[in-house]
């Protein structure tokens, strides 16, 4: 069973005020073990087939962590790669029974609501958040259980982010204590994320395909789909990021107003960061590292995230394009610095933001029509 959103506010309110009496008595360590179990709980309650994924799934990333410490194959980079091998099921959209889109997880408004979960939800972010915790446990030499099943089960950042490792539910990183600021920033941040989660997005989705002119309807319906995609990702971005300020701890932040963005290069740091972090961090600068080569480096990565999204043509056209577009905004060609100049600074900025708009919402909305067609 899939709770609503009402219930799942109100277990997690329930845990975290248990959470939070456990430290207050100094009970550090046992206030981290009753949020796993609940986390544990939660998902068990979303199928058996999921929770057994899940755990093979760490059983796989720490057996990977022995064999790195304890034998000389471990001196290769690419044994942390071999945590993706969890994705082979879900990329090929092999589904049992009904299921649920990654975004309906918390859009059951009806108390008590069961449904089955598709094996593909959150599948790519939990693989994404253990090749994280592997790096982690190689680093400190120490696989970290209890933090990193945390970081893999937290239901509210479990199918669609934001991605993060251990670190995060580590103590030492934690708020020992929560401040006036921080619950009014839960109370806020929780209310315009719901917001834009359950009111902006319907709304917005609501208007499309208003117009019976074939041109007229595509390009309104392009552009409507980027704006609810936005108000979809970032308003559940927002309710994870404010769940987990309940317990003290601070996950990454997910969208800086994209929609301000002037370049591709600009919206991939203001859109879905902690996605942008990985892949320059873990696919890009070790590609340039290597090559020297910062073009090939940026479009071969977003392919591999086009891919890494779902093994289609549709998602290797969108990492193709967004690819391609970071590729030429490496080194703009000598036109089109020529052009803008011609225009006075601020209009300059018009047309670079309307392009770079335009550009992101044609790959979404083109990557959704080939996914439905």
């Amino acid at each position: 069973m899939i709770y609503s959103f009402e219930l799942t506010i109100f277990l997690y309110l329930f845990v975290a005020s248990m959470f939070w009496i456990l430290r207050s008595f100094g009970a550090h360590t046992a206030a981290l073990v009753l949020l796993c179990l609940a986390n544990l709980l939660l998902v068990l309650s979303a199928g058996l087939l999921l929770t057994t994924y899940l755990l093979s799934q760490l059983a796989f990333v720490f057996l990977l962590y022995l064999i790195i410490r304890h034998t000389p194959f471990g001196k290769y980079g690419f044994w942390p790669w071999l945590t993706f091998l969890g994705l082979i099921p879900f990329n090929y959209a092999l589904h049992f029974g009904d299921s649920l889109s990654t975004m309906e997880f918390f859009k059951q408004t009806e108390h008590f609501r069961s449904a089955e979960v598709a094996w593909t939800i959150g599948s790519t972010f939990f693989v994404i958040k253990s090749f994280l915790i592997l790096k982690a446990a190689v680093k400190a030499r120490k696989f970290p259980f209890l933090s990193g099943l945390i970081t893999l089960t937290f239901i509210p950042a479990f199918p669609a982010g934001p991605i993060h490792g251990p670190a995060v539910w580590q103590l030492q990183k934690m708020k020992r204590t929560l401040t006036a600021k921080d619950y009014m920033v839960f109370v806020t941040g929780l209310g315009w994320g719901a917001a834009m989660f359950f009111i902006l997005a319907p709304f917005t989705k609501g208007l499309m395909g208003h117009f019976e002119h074939p041109v007229l309807s595509h390009v309104t319906n392009m552009y409507l789909n980027l704006i609810a995609l936005y108000f979809d990702f970032a308003g559940y971005s927002l309710i994870a990021i404010c769940l987990g300020l309940l317990f003290g701890a601070e996950l990454p932040r997910n969208f800086n107003r994209p929609y301000l963005a002037t370049s591709i290069q600009n919206f991939w740091q203001r859109w879905h960061m902690s996605l942008s972090a990985f892949i320059g961090t873990y696919l890009f600068k070790p590609f340039v590292r290597k090559t020297g080569s910062q073009r090939w480096g940026i479009f071969l990565a977003f392919v591999c995230a086009g891919l890494w999204h779902e093994f289609s043509v549709a998602y290797l056209l969108w990492g193709i394009g967004h690819g391609y577009a970071l590729s030429i905004n490496k080194r703009p060609p000598a036109w089109w610095s020529q052009l803008i100049g011609i225009f006075p600074s601020f209009i300059g900025k018009i047309i670079a933001w309307f392009m770079t708009m335009s550009w992101v919402a044609l790959l979404s909305y083109t990557a959704t029509v080939l996914i439905n067609f």
